[in-house]
Order: C-alpha cells, then sequence, then structure tokens
C-alpha cells in the first residue's frame, strides 16, 4: 500500500511500525516488569554511589565519625559547609 503525503511524496505503509496504542500480542508485562525494577535499581545504586562520594569529598562521613549524636546545625558547623545542604545529603 502507498499513500501521498502534504509533499506529494510516495511513502511506503507495509515498512511502518504498528501503532503504540494497538494492541500488542507479543508484549510481555511481566518482562516489562522485572526491566523497570532492574532499571530503578540501576539508578538507586547510581544514585547512592553520588551521595557515597559528596559524603567523603566533603568530609561528612569523618566528621560524623566524631561527633556525637548531632544536629544537621552542628554537623554543618564542624564541616564548614551550608547547613541546607548537610541536612539534603542526611536527608
Amino acid at each position: 500500500m502507498t499513500e501521498t503525503n502534504s509533499n506529494s511524496r510516495s511513502i511506503s505503509t507495509s515498512s511502518v511500525e504498528p501503532s503504540l496504542h494497538g494492541k500488542n500480542e507479543d508484549f510481555d508485562s511481566r518482562s516489562a516488569e522485572a526491566f523497570a525494577g532492574r532499571m530503578l535499581d540501576v539508578l538507586n545504586g547510581g544514585f547512592l554511589s553520588v551521595m557515597v562520594s559528596i559524603g567523603h569529598q566533603t568530609r561528612l562521613f569523618d566528621v560524623l565519625a566524631a561527633l556525637p549524636s548531632s544536629t544537621s546545625h552542628e554537623v554543618a558547623r564542624e564541616a564548614g559547609l551550608h547547613e541546607r545542604y548537610v541536612r539534603e545529603w542526611l536527608g
């Protein structure tokens, strides 16, 4: 089958993919759920790696190890950082 678009060019519709809104009998929702779960794990792991790196580079782990139970204000003051960022990192 061939269609003509507004530029008067012929487009073969035999190679056009089926609509995403149509029914796809080959779609496996369990595999898609497993894939989504794995991707979430990857993203969470990446985020955790970044947060550990930030804690290491800003000496937050050293400060936390040296202080008794402390507020974010106390940790920030000891580390020489803004309290808001320490609170965000701790949260």
